[in-house]
């Protein structure tokens, strides 16, 4: 069977639904309503075979260097090694053109995670998951600070604040916040005379409360900040009577899980791989 990759297209999205809605084998990171947008990005690749969609990849540079596996997906029966050196080869050439230096995926994927590992991947950490039930604080935190809504010339500040905060995987785009404040019901910054100290973004779906990122200036870390935000956090979702608040932490991040676990989040079980790939 000869397979053919291209670029894709926007013409392109009816067979791209098909095959995710079809296939066992998919792996998003992106709403299916912004598959339009992200079909015209590169490298967001498509295999073919006879006119048969038989699989895609899909790379973002979230920061450049760095790249992030935004999307992959294969067609059932279709062998991933044979998806693998069809589409990863390709994308590395592109996107070494875009300069990317680094790949990354993180997700617990069996049917990818292993295959990864046998194409140059490595585990980089952990990702573990911590869930509560009730909306109980231990402390109402740091009460000196102003906490208030994120509003969009607070991007600047957010941006720097992760750089200083964050390793580059994890650090947001302001494109990234400009997203977070359009589409999240809860997005709050602290200030301290005035400067952006930290901020909180969470995300509440039928009554499951996620905790997505909570963040202090390393400048300022240990005042009570993260404790303040927490609670913050929590009483928004007492106030959507939120039936479970969930949040994820880097398995190494010893310092915030003794947070978390102070506030009563427990471990679920739950784990992903964060792989990494130089170029």
């Amino acid at each position: 069977m000869k397979v053919k990759v291209r670029q894709a297209a926007i013409a392109d999205e009816k067979s791209m639904v098909r095959l995710i809605e079809e296939a066992s084998r998919v792996y998003l990171r992106f709403k299916l309503e912004d598959l339009k947008d992200c079909l015209g990005a590169r490298p967001f690749l498509l295999a073919y075979a006879r006119e048969q969609l038989l699989g895609f990849m899909f790379w973002g540079l979230r920061r450049p260097p760095l790249a992030r596996l935004r999307g992959a997906g294969l067609a059932n029966g279709w062998p991933v090694s044979n998806y693998l050196q069809a589409l990863l080869p390709p994308s590395l050439e592109l996107l070494r053109a875009q300069g990317a230096t680094t790949l990354t995926y993180v997700g617990s994927e069996e049917w990818l995670t292993l295959p990864l590992q046998d194409h140059g991947f490595v585990v980089d950490n952990i990702i573990v998951a911590y869930a509560k039930s009730d909306w109980v604080v231990p402390s109402r935190g740091n009460q000196e600070v102003f906490v208030r809504p994120a509003q969009p010339q607070d991007s600047p500040a957010l941006v720097a604040l992760d750089r200083a905060a964050f390793d580059r995987l994890w650090q947001n785009t302001a494109q990234i916040f400009r997203d977070v404040l359009a589409n999240y019901p809860y997005f709050v910054v602290a200030e301290l005379d005035g400067v952006v100290v930290g901020y909180q973004f969470s995300s509440l779906i039928e009554g499951r409360g996620y905790l997505a990122r909570v963040a202090v200036h390393p400048d300022h870390q240990g005042r009570g900040i993260g404790v303040r935000l927490m609670a913050e956090a929590i009483a928004f979702f007492k106030g959507e009577a939120a039936r479970v608040i969930t949040l994820n932490s880097q398995k190494d991040n010893q310092a915030s899980q003794r947070l978390y676990r102070w506030f009563g989040f427990r471990l679920i079980g739950e784990e992903a791989l964060v792989l990494r790939r130089c170029l």
